[in-house]
């Protein structure tokens, strides 16, 4: 990678390192500390088993085990806060480009996994493990390692292949299980009929978009199929052009999902992937070395077509024209457009791949792709070596990245059974599947596929465009309704996900609302499979301030009212559609969890049954006075006590113009 875009990529990753320390920063206090939803406490031990055992060790456990739990509960916490401050802090040098070393990175990556293994069902989304991976690959393969931490590294080009061949394998991969997971949507080419309205928390032109005509709307889906599966194959390309149209379809594809859906950092993050593809290699890289000649003054060597004049602008048209001929054929090869003379000859568009011959491609295609990247990483390697005379430190770089690519390589043989017995494959696997087993854990290396079947898919009485049927919107939502101390019912109100039908959706990427995201994952399921529900049902109860803190309820924050009981009914939600003047349209399903009163001696001992701790909720700046009680910790608790303070100023702003009693 050239030395400017090298240096702007690893500040753009920074910058997005910088938004998702941020995002957590703000809302760990409500979701995962102490007093939280889903306490990081309840799964330290499992998560991070030594540290455990040492933070143990060293505290003075009182004979009450209760004591102890709460106190390693508190260090919890304290860890949990430090490491997002310390993110912040080297995401911003990396943001601003003071230093752009591979430590750094690397420390920046093992920080948000520490946060992403104890944030639980909170940070389960395939874009913190991408950030993840991502933050590998920058830190190993691009970041500069030189033993001065302010150095600045030469143009890397060898580094460009494994993210490259990472984002193919993101897009790969989210296009092909659409059509695996065999889901009707996709195969009808209809998800965007419901995708705009049901997916988490639609943004206000969302609502614009799932107006448009039904035979729009499946073009889109088209287009996405195309852009995401063929269009993949164009990223790790050796010629630049191809690549650079290839991640212009990509860039456009994120950029409307960014316009109509809130998917916090992922899509900027998807958009940072293309920068080594719009790379250029070196120009002799696939060429015949007998067509350079030396030059004398410069000492380059100089391909002898140059010298002809507008040669390198005619070879980019020859090029685009190549590439488009091959995408026209493509959707042409997966797709045909049709008009059904019993639909009035309604056009339509229908997709020609089924199941079957989607693993079939699979099979045939990922084996070669993978190959032909290592030969390509391999020789921008040979090129480094023989015309850059490049020494050991890009041999030891070369090696690395080629673990790098195999290792990221080796997830697909999740994809499909014949990969998986593919002798390619098990090449690869024995090559690489000791490393990768090293690496796995800290999910360096995982499989992807956003939107695998879409949901809210309602049941239709009549025929619909096209000849198919009707497509009904029935968005599952919960809707949380509590009874107040002055004897009024209310219904609770989220800051961002839908309830009020006159509440506008909102654009608030990249930040990311957890506990709102997590409530659609809810509605698909019951309070049984979502143990964490009844927990924010019991915290809101006792009026925790942390969890209401995530609310858009003043009123609760400030104490002025109390919650007496909650009863949490099931909705299905629509779009309203253009005559209406509502955003939203809804019909009560089904109670999703009785009638729950405060002090319910019945849900303490269900969330005790869960590990959670029924008694834990602090008050704002009290969270952190039984630390004294641990050994070797003191010291954390003014640490500690200082952020508390700084944090309640920033949630709760108003409190400073209230006197003390």
């Amino acid at each position: 990678m050239g030395t400017k875009l090298h240096s702007r990529f690893l500040s753009a990753l920074g910058c997005i390192f910088l938004i998702a320390f941020l995002s957590y920063y703000h809302q760990f206090p409500g979701l995962v500390s102490s007093s939280g939803i889903e306490p990081s406490g309840r799964i330290f031990s499992r998560a991070f088993p030594r540290l455990h055992e040492y933070i143990v060790e060293k505290a003075s456990i009182s004979k009450v085990r209760r004591v102890h739990d709460e106190s390693v509960w508190a260090i919890v916490d304290v860890l949990l806060e430090l490491a997002s401050l310390t993110g912040i802090l080297l995401s911003t040098l990396a943001t601003i480009g003071i230093i752009h070393h591979g430590l750094l990175f690397l420390t920046i990556t093992f920080l948000y996994y520490f946060l992403v293994q104890l944030g639980g069902v909170f940070y389960s989304f395939q874009w913190d493990t991408l950030l993840l991976e991502t933050g590998w690959l920058a830190s190993m393969c691009i970041a500069p390692w030189s033993h001065r931490i302010l150095a600045k590294e030469k143009e890397n080009k060898i580094g460009n292949w494994p993210m490259r061949f990472l984002l193919f394998k993101l897009m790969f991969m989210a296009g092909v299980v659409k059509i695996q997971a065999d889901c009707p949507t996709w195969n009808n080419l209809t998800a965007l009929e419901y995708h705009f309205a049901t997916q988490c928390l639609p943004s206000p032109l969302a609502w614009f978009a799932h107006q448009l005509h039904p035979l729009i709307q499946r073009f889109g889906v088209a287009m996405t199929l195309l852009i995401e599966i063929q269009g993949a194959f164009l990223l790790i390309a050796p010629i630049h052009e191809f690549r650079r149209i290839g991640s212009i379809l990509q860039i456009l594809l994120q950029l409307l999902i960014i316009l109509t859906g809130n998917y916090n950092f992922f899509n900027l993050l998807t958009i940072l992937l293309c920068i080594p593809c719009l790379d250029r290699d070196d120009e002799h890289s696939f060429k015949d070395e007998k067509n350079y000649y030396k030059d004398d003054e410069s000492s380059e060597y100089v391909h002898y077509d140059t010298l002809r004049e507008n040669t390198p602008e005619k070879k980019k048209q020859i090029e685009r024209k190549i590439c488009m001929t091959i995408l026209v054929c493509c959707f042409l090869e997966m797709f045909r457009i049709q008009m059904n003379a019993s639909t009035n000859h309604q056009l339509n568009i229908k997709l020609s791949w089924n199941k079957e011959y989607c693993e079939k491609m699979i099979n045939v295609f990922v084996p070669m792709a993978i190959v032909f990247a290592l030969i390509f990483l391999l020789n921008s390697f040979r090129v480094a070596i023989v015309h850059r005379k490049e020494g050991l430190a890009t041999i030891i770089r070369a090696l690395v990245c080629l673990t790098c690519l195999g290792t990221t390589s080796l997830p697909f043989m999740n994809l499909s059974a014949g990969l998986r017995t593919n002798s390619t494959m098990t090449m690869l696997s024995n090559t690489f599947m000791q490393p990768f087993v090293q690496i796995q854990p800290f999910h360096f290396s995982n499989s992807y596929g956003l939107f695998r079947r879409m949901t809210g898919v309602g049941q239709g009485n009549y025929q619909g465009y096209g000849g198919l049927p009707e497509s009904v919107v029935a968005r599952p939502e919960i809707i949380m309704g509590a009874r107040l101390s002055t004897g009024e019912f209310k219904e609770i109100n989220f800051s961002y996900k839908p309830g009020d039908l006159d509440k506008v959706p909102k654009q608030i990427a990249p930040h990311q609302p957890r506990l709102d995201w997590q409530m659609w994952f809810a509605a698909l399921g019951n309070y049984s499979h979502n143990p964490w529900f009844i927990n924010l049902t019991f915290k809101l109860l006792q009026g925790c301030r942390p969890v209401l803190n995530l609310l858009d309820e003043p009123s609760l924050v400030n104490e002025s009212k109390e919650l007496i009981s909650i009863h949490s009914t099931l909705y299905n939600y629509d779009f309203a559609p253009w005559k209406s003047s509502h955003w939203w349209l809804r019909s009560a399903v089904n109670e999703y969890v009785p009638n729950l009163e405060k002090g319910n001696e019945s849900l303490k001992s269900f969330l005790s049954s869960q590990g959670y701790k029924s008694e834990i909720c602090y008050k704002p700046g009290e969270h952190c006075s039984h630390i004294p009680h641990v050994k070797g910790f003191n010291y954390l608790k003014s640490i500690c006590d200082s952020l508390s303070k700084i944090r309640e100023i920033y949630d709760n702003p108003g409190d400073l113009n209230e006197p003390d009693l």
